[in-house]
């Protein structure tokens, strides 16, 4: 996804508004065949989604004129995730994040959240998980060690320095 994109997200449940001065479109994820990337953006609203997103992405999008509520409510993504198949499962949170979840490392919880899933970094970082905890967990030195990286520069690092 573009950095610059706006993507309007909300409480599970309630339906957006259009108050915005161009039509929006709403993602609707099939739940086939989809990926961590599509169900990121289930039911989530923007300007035209790029889709597909992958090979055989069934992903459609809604428009949203001006004025005019979204075609769904937003979604729980703890609850959608919970109807997927166990194989479905693996592909929307990341395969690294499945080894934490099921070595008890983390939970379903931890990485699925009521409004979006989260990706390694921000699991690494919300449990300040170190590369040697994450490989000794079974996911590869290299995606440690970029995901430990990553939320661990000098810039957050001086975030996190008591004041």
């Amino acid at each position: 996804m573009p950095s610059h994109r706006t993507i309007y997200s909300g409480i599970p449940g309630t339906i957006w508004t259009n108050d915005t001065e161009r039509p929006q479109y709403q993602l609707v994820v099939s739940l086939i065949n989809s990926c961590g990337v599509c169900i990121q953006y289930h039911l989530k609203i923007g300007s035209p989604w790029p889709i597909p997103f992958h090979w055989g992405c069934l992903c459609e999008q809604r428009i949203i004129k001006v004025g005019a509520q979204a075609p769904h409510p937003f979604c729980d993504y703890m609850e959608v995730i919970d109807k997927l198949p166990p194989e479905m499962r693996g592909k929307v949170v990341g395969v690294s994040n499945l080894i934490l979840i099921k070595k008890g490392v983390v939970t379903w919880s931890d990485v699925v959240t009521g409004s979006r899933v989260r990706d390694l970094r921000e699991v690494a970082d919300r449990h300040d998980l170190s590369v040697e905890r994450m490989v000794k967990a079974g996911i590869k030195p290299s995606i440690a060690a970029e995901a430990h990286a990553a939320v661990h520069t000098s810039e957050h690092e001086t975030r996190r320095a008591p004041a």
